[in-house]
């Protein structure tokens, strides 16, 4: 029980110190360690264990690769915060020092690694976060365009993530069917990632069917119902389904002029 209240206190004393330290810094720090300092005890615990257990010089003792995974959680978790990759690391450094202050010092090779592992786990999630922003941006342009009187133009373009991609495919072909659209055009000529969507997309297409819609695809996807009418360009893909909705010779031009590609 006497050790616990220790370990506790010293890893009070490390924090105290720690936020101590960061305030004199800069005030970018001081906030980020105020608003982050509960999440980052684990952390501290386990770098603090290394210390006191001397096993900072075994790469395969238990405690460092605890310390390695609490670190990777903290880097993660600070990527949700709105910091630069300068700030992060004056972060991880900064609680280091507030370990050696307290007269824990951290091993070279154990500094190196916990670093280390805090900047990959950083930026990993502000990888994601980018990758996630970007596919959020694009379903929020996924916008089906009428090109005729029940005639709908959808065009995928990507990154997309499967899932959502799915969902959002879901919800068209709801709408498809509450405005008694007869013919869709799906281009996936520009589609960046094709392959990893190919089912979200079949999967609308046999709903379609379904519902009596004509499909028309533009470009190479596989693995469609067999009442999907596959074609190679833009032009084709608006040829098929303004003759599917008998439009004139006159109307078809003028839509071509509008949505033709550059």
């Amino acid at each position: 029980m006497d050790e616990v209240r220790d370990h506790d206190g010293t890893c009070a004393r490390i924090l105290a110190r720690w936020t101590a330290s960061a305030g004199a810094r800069s005030e970018l720090l001081a906030r980020i360690v105020e608003e982050t300092k509960d999440d980052a005890r684990p952390a501290i615990e386990s770098a603090l264990f290394v210390v006191e257990m001397g096993r900072g010089a075994d790469p395969l003792s238990l405690e460092l690769h605890e310390a390695a995974a609490m670190w990777t959680l903290l880097g993660r978790h600070l990527a949700t915060h709105a910091t630069t990759a300068t700030a992060a690391l004056d972060y991880a450094d900064s609680i280091l020092r507030a370990l050696d202050a307290e007269g824990f010092w951290v091993d070279a090779s154990v500094r190196a690694s916990l670093i280390a592992v805090f900047t990959e786990g950083y930026v990993l999630a502000r990888e994601e976060q980018a990758r996630e922003s970007a596919e959020s941006e694009q379903l929020a342009a996924l916008v089906p365009r009428t090109i005729g009187e029940g005639i709908e133009l959808l065009v995928l373009t990507g990154p997309y993530d499967a899932g959502r991609l799915a969902e959002a495919l879901e919800e068209w072909v709801r709408d498809v069917f509450r405005r008694g659209t007869r013919v869709v055009v799906i281009d996936v000529l520009g589609a960046r990632n094709l392959a990893a969507v190919e089912r979200a997309i079949r999967e609308a297409c046999l709903v379609l069917v379904s519902l009596g819609v004509e499909i028309i695809v533009a470009g190479e996807a596989r693995d469609l119902p067999r009442e999907a009418h596959l074609v190679s360009s833009f032009d084709e893909a608006l040829s098929a389904a303004l003759s599917a909705r008998e439009i004139s010779n006159l109307a078809f031009a003028r839509v071509k002029r509008l949505f033709r590609r550059a």
